[in-house]
């Protein structure tokens, strides 16, 4: 979904009296160079689970251009926006109307609102109709203007400033406390919802004197702010530090109780909007509260700053700040500090925050088959009577897609991630033929209505395109962000798909396939097999590159994506607990001996999938007292 949300405003103000969880107070200090944690030695005896040849990394996409895309799909040629319309000086009384989202109806409205007050960085607008407490407004603003913007920009842009006004408009927003969405920059040829003015949208349910609204002002500032510097960061790195803005600066934010509850899930992958994503969020503040303790406030303002998205961000960070430490390590050394709960990093927090605990025990000999979410954790309890020797053997690979490919070895996959645009695209000579029918097998679990697959043909060497109608693409658009018939959705299986080629009949053309993903959050993707054209005695089972150009997709398998583990062994809490990294092998072993109750934290990293790690944990009584 491309809006930044703070998610369902009943649900947050629901919570929101229960939030006791304490603000970490943003410091900056020099970053030290620290020395990366040593690891245990480890003994891998077992032989590792078999796998294929998968991917050690899968080619990144190319990121969408969306003046190009309206010029390719729609024959648009737009420029971008000035700051002086994007960063209006409208005057009090002026009324426009916006365009609104209806998350639950999921559908666009239009509104009318009129500003109803002017300040050095913001302009505000109400509905039209509504009636609007003036001095609550103003306290409201001057909140704005002394704390929430120079604590924003002190946060993740230090030094930096707004280029002008941004709108700040209140509105009836269905299913959210507020958004920001970044599709308002570009003019409404390129995109059909934009209101051409940068903006944050708040719900005007929540009274402009109650603790719920400045926390969502905070948090939607954030994204405009980290918008404005790295527009296509991901979204769990956008929602984690909107709600460490919202926490530094003191006001409500999500409680950490929603993670603590659910430690399991992912940060990186998240549900649907409708399907509660509260502890992803939960859990995705907890690990920007832990970063601010671990890289300081310079740490949080260089990630910002930072091109690089995700795991990369942090990365390029760590390289400069703490040379020597990756990512995953780091990201492990959180998840004990979870278990752990000591008040001193790297495994626990400066302020309180509240621990996580196991869920499952294992309390003597005996095996137990896991699997754990990417970047999500997989807690054991290890509680026996007698010291134990405990391999790990996990799974070298994971699959990309949760399907095989519809036949043979291989299918044509347009890729993971979010801001992408991945094409396939070869030659069909239609001379010869008066019509012609396109077939192929398709698997998709796309983002609804917001990410789309396009199948469309060219005559023009590639200067325009025409998008087919095939068989479950939809004209469906609610959100106005498609350029024609699509896929988006979930397929549910392999589907045999068709589109009439006779228009083209008689020319040589271009046929392509195009997977468009918004800057949020994405699903799995779509696979393509079996792409036939029988009328030229065209068929292309995918096994091979064969003619097409590929930009983005890429022929994947069963075999998947090599899979990485990182795990933690904590015996004993507070800052008393010891917590022991693991050095997990190449193939995905390791051993070790537990002779006094401890918790095993595992947690998994492959490049682009969502589907689980898949793993064993075996245990037998130790036959000697050397630890390994």
């Amino acid at each position: 979904m491309r809006l930044s949300v703070r998610i369902a405003l009943a649900a947050l103000l629901l919570v929101a009296p229960a939030c006791t969880d304490a603000a970490p107070t943003p410091t900056r200090t020099p970053w030290p160079t620290a020395t990366p944690i040593p690891l245990a030695t480890a003994t891998p005896t077992p032989t590792p689970i078999p796998a294929s040849t998968p991917f050690a990394e899968v080619p990144d996409a190319p990121e969408r251009d969306d003046f190009a895309l309206a010029q390719r799909f729609s024959g648009v040629a737009a420029a971008p926006l000035p700051v002086e319309t994007l960063y209006a000086n409208e005057e009090v009384g002026f009324t426009r109307r916006f365009i609104g989202f209806d998350l639950i109806a999921n559908t666009t409205f239009e509104f009318d609102a009129t500003v109803r007050l002017v300040t050095p960085n913001a302009v505000w607008y109400f509905r039209t109709d509504a009636e609007v407490d003036t001095e609550a407004l103003a306290a409201a603003a001057d909140e704005f203007e002394r704390h929430i913007l120079p604590g924003v920009l002190d946060l993740v842009l230090p030094g930096d400033a707004l280029p002008g006004r941004i709108a700040v408009v209140h509105g009836s927003l269905p299913g959210v406390g507020g958004y920001f969405n970044g599709g308002d920059v570009f003019p409404r040829a390129v995109r059909a919802h934009s209101n051409e003015r940068v903006a944050l949208y708040l719900n005007d349910e929540a009274p402009l004197d109650s603790d719920f609204y400045p926390a969502v002002l905070a948090h939607e500032l954030q994204h405009l702010v980290h918008w404005s510097a790295d527009p296509t960061e991901s979204a769990w790195v956008q929602e984690g530090f909107s709600e460490l803005a919202a926490r530094t600066l003191g006001y409500d934010s999500i409680p950490f109780l929603f993670y603590r509850g659910n430690p399991e899930v992912s940060i990186r992958d998240w549900p649907p909007l409708d399907e509660d994503p509260l502890p992803n969020y939960a859990g995705a503040a907890l690990f920007s509260s832990y970063l601010l303790d671990r890289l300081g406030a310079d740490g949080i303002a260089a990630i910002t700053a930072q091109q690089a998205d995700g795991e990369d961000s942090v990365q390029a960070v760590l390289d400069v700040a703490f040379p020597g430490t990756d990512f995953e390590a780091l990201f492990a050394d959180w998840l004990a500090a979870n278990v752990s709960g000591g008040s001193t990093p790297p495994y626990g927090y400066a302020e309180a925050s509240p621990t996580v605990q196991a869920t499952r025990t294992l309390t003597g000999p005996g095996s137990v088959d896991g699997e754990v979410t990417q970047m999500g954790a997989w807690l054991l309890d290890i509680d026996a009577s007698a010291p134990l020797d405990v391999v790990f053997t996990g799974e070298g690979a994971t699959p990309l897609l949760p399907v095989d490919p519809y036949g043979g070895e291989s299918c044509w996959w347009g890729n993971a991630g979010d801001s992408l645009h991945a094409s396939l695209t070869r030659e069909i000579d239609l001379r010869g033929v008066d019509d012609a029918m396109l077939s192929f097998r398709a698997w998709w679990e796309i983002e609804k209505h917001w990410d789309r697959g396009y199948v469309s043909v060219s005559t023009d060497d590639g200067a325009s395109w025409s998008v087919l109608n095939a068989t479950s693409s939809t004209a469906y658009d609610p959100f106005l962000v498609a350029f024609g018939p699509s896929y988006t959705g979930s397929s549910r299986g392999w589907r045999l798909e068709t589109a009439d080629l006779t228009p083209f009949a008689g020319h040589e053309a271009l046929l392509r396939f195009d997977y468009l993903t918004d800057d949020s959050t994405h699903d799995s993707g779509w696979c393509i097999d079996d792409i036939a054209i029988d009328d030229i005695d065209l068929f292309d089972d995918a096994e091979t590159g064969g003619d097409w150009q590929a930009e983005g997709f890429v022929r994947i398998g069963s075999a998947g994506v090599e899979q990485r583990f990182a795990i933690r062994l904590v015996e004993g809490t507070g800052d008393a607990a010891t917590v022991t990294p693991l050095s997990v092998s190449r193939d995905s072993v390791v051993s070790f001996r537990v002779d006094r109750p401890a918790t095993m934290v595992v947690t998994g990293f492959a490049d682009k999938t969502s589907e689980p790690a898949r793993f064993e944990v075996r245990a037998v009584e130790s036959t000697n007292g050397n630890s390994g």
